[in-house]
């Protein structure tokens, strides 16, 4: 609390000066920090006996000083200068005594003459209210003025503002906003009011923890059992895949074949070798014999796990990747009557190489070419029934289409069942070689595309041309008896 404006200082003559003003001789030229910092302070005081309207306090401080050359002072001379401009700040408590003491004779006039004299009746006359020089004044039945002050503050600008007043009645204070949002007295806090009791206490030795201080040590133990449980998840994760990779690896064995389990057919004894096989459809006899298996120019033959099996030759190594893996695991599994079993990938020996079981009557090519029996519209029917069945597998299964169906890869086996090869492996057989005779069966809209890459509608057209082969028991196109060869049909 003060007893004096919390803003400025008062000076002779009535002036004032910011009270964050430094006159010394030395200014440290802080007077700005001096000012924000005053922003921020709130005081409470009486005013000095100004009150709450400065410019009629002012006009009473003139009025005070012209009267001064009246009766009965007559200061004349001696009332010049600066420091006789302006009423003494007490002047206006002054006036309102006297005023209260008047008001107070008057009444008690009215009932006694001589209550002047009276000073228990002045005081039973004495409770009034009015608005004097220094503010309201209000007077109890004890005499006494009750005290008023002023809630001042500076605003943004730096002007001084009355926020509220305190009334004080006895040991009783009542406190009136003048304002009408309390953030405008709290503008230097961002319209915010402060705590009553500050968050760390007034010692500022009471902060209340904080959680991680208050839970410390069920943060440890919880942090702890999740890093386990994360430890536990990576290292279930990381051996999972260990052993997702080490089955692709198992499975991936399966259709990788070794060149040196390969055996050549040379090799074998004539004891072992030699396999005869009996036709039973016609009357005619064919006899077949594993020495009269010769590598040709797309395939070499040898043994593999005691078994006669068919090697194509691929042009080009392109390299594995998962993919194609996944792509040859799932071509060993593929298991169909009319489909002949693809057994793997030699990538290991001087040419790459792709594994198939042989079929002891080799191609159905070969059968209606070069072959001796008759084949009666039954047997035709089986044969074409059955090529039906393995290219609808083909196209139903995860290849979708075969691509390179000739006569050539349609094999037959001992029972005279036909079973379509050399499926899938397209990423290989784009890269082969392809003699103008190889392309016969190739629809037309494939032969005008770069990779040959064909399709289920230029399987259709491939397998049309291999049950007119069979209808017609001629080569493809009846080119054997064609006066155009392979290269002028293309």
């Amino acid at each position: 609390m003060a007893d004096s404006s919390p803003a400025t200082t008062p000076l002779a003559g009535g002036k004032e000066r910011a009270i964050w003003v430094d006159v010394k001789p030395q200014n440290d030229g802080r007077d700005e920090e001096a000012r924000k910092a005053f922003g921020q302070t709130l005081v409470i005081s009486d005013h000095m006996g100004t009150g709450a309207d400065t410019d009629g306090y002012k006009n009473f401080s003139q009025l005070v000083i012209s009267r001064m050359k009246e009766a009965p002072f007559y200061c004349t001379d001696d009332c010049r200068g600066e420091q006789y401009s302006a009423a003494s700040v007490y002047a206006g408590q002054l006036h309102d005594a006297f005023y209260t003491y008047a008001r107070a004779l008057n009444a008690s006039l009215q009932t006694n003459p001589d209550a002047y004299r009276n000073g228990s009746q002045l005081l039973d006359n004495i409770v009034m209210s009015f608005q004097g020089i220094s503010g309201l004044v209000e007077i109890s039945k004890n005499g006494t003025r009750k005290p008023l002050f002023y809630l001042d503050g500076l605003d943004s600008a730096g002007v001084q503002v009355i926020y509220g007043t305190v009334a004080v009645d006895g040991y009783k204070g009542v406190y009136k906003p003048l304002y009408t949002n309390e953030a405008q007295i709290w503008w230097s806090r961002a319209g915010i009011r402060p705590l009553a009791i500050p968050r760390c206490g007034f010692s500022g030795t009471q902060c209340p923890l904080t959680f991680a201080e208050q839970y410390l040590v069920w943060i440890i133990v919880g942090s702890l059992l999740i890093l386990a449980v994360i430890t536990i998840i990576i290292i279930s994760v990381c051996y999972m895949i260990h052993l997702k990779r080490k089955e692709a690896e198992r499975l991936n064995q399966m259709w990788r074949i070794p060149f040196l389990s390969l055996e050549s057919l040379t090799k074998q004894k004539s004891e072992h070798s030699r396999r005869s096989l009996q036709s039973g459809t016609g009357s005619t006899s064919t006899k077949i014999t594993m020495e009269n298996v010769t590598e040709t120019r797309n395939f070499v033959y040898f043994m593999y796990q005691n078994e006669c099996v068919a090697a194509m030759k691929h042009e080009v190594r392109v390299p594995l990747e998962s993919q194609d893996c996944l792509e040859m695991r799932k071509m060993r599994e593929l298991e169909n009557d009319n489909l002949n079993r693809f057994l793997g990938l030699c990538l290991d020996g001087p040419q790459l190489l792709s594994i198939w079981r042989y079929c002891s009557r080799r191609s159905l090519n070969d059968v209606i070419t070069k072959g001796s029996m008759s084949m009666d519209n039954v047997f035709v029917y089986s044969l074409v029934r059955d090529i039906a069945n393995g290219l609808a597998f083909i196209q139903h299964s995860f290849l979708e289409y075969h691509g390179f169906l000739t006569s050539k890869c349609c094999l037959v086996d001992d029972r005279w069942q036909a079973k379509v090869s050399s499926y899938g492996l397209r990423k290989w057989r784009i890269c082969d070689k392809r003699l103008p005779q190889d392309l016969l069966w190739t629809a037309p809209e494939v032969l005008r595309k770069d990779d040959l890459i064909g399709s289920q509608e230029a399987d259709i057209y491939s397998f049309a041309i291999i049950c007119a082969q069979l209808i017609t028991k001629t080569s493809a196109w009846d080119v054997d008896n064609q006066m155009e060869d392979a290269s002028g049909l293309i």
